[in-house]
């Protein structure tokens, strides 16, 4: 993810979108599965909300009830829509099947 982010910087050849929850699994993910120090994994979460206060996506709860992917990461894809997300970018492909992507 910090090699992709550079892409997001200035000049901008995208703008990366998040949640809270989905900011929430990402240091999950840093401390249990990789193993990385908390206080590596505190300073990477503080960096993302100091330079991109803008990719936070809010208000897509309504949205999740209606979705069919899988109940564990609908809401990925809920604030993937409210955001206007024209691509979800995830190595967990199982949970985001085209027929719960298309419509």
């Amino acid at each position: 993810m910090a090699n992709s982010l550079r892409l997001a910087e200035r000049p901008r050849l995208f703008r990366p979108k998040w949640s809270e929850e989905i900011l929430d699994e990402v240091r999950r993910t840093h401390l249990d599965k990789l193993g990385w120090d908390e206080k590596l994994a505190d300073s990477f979460q503080a960096e993302l909300r100091r330079n991109f206060p803008e990719s936070f996506i809010r208000g897509y709860e309504s949205i999740v009830p209606n979705l069919t992917n899988d109940a564990a990461d609908r809401h990925v894809l809920a604030a993937a829509i409210k955001g206007g997300c024209p691509l979800i970018l995830t190595f967990n492909l199982r949970h985001f099947h085209s027929d719960d992507l298309d419509p």
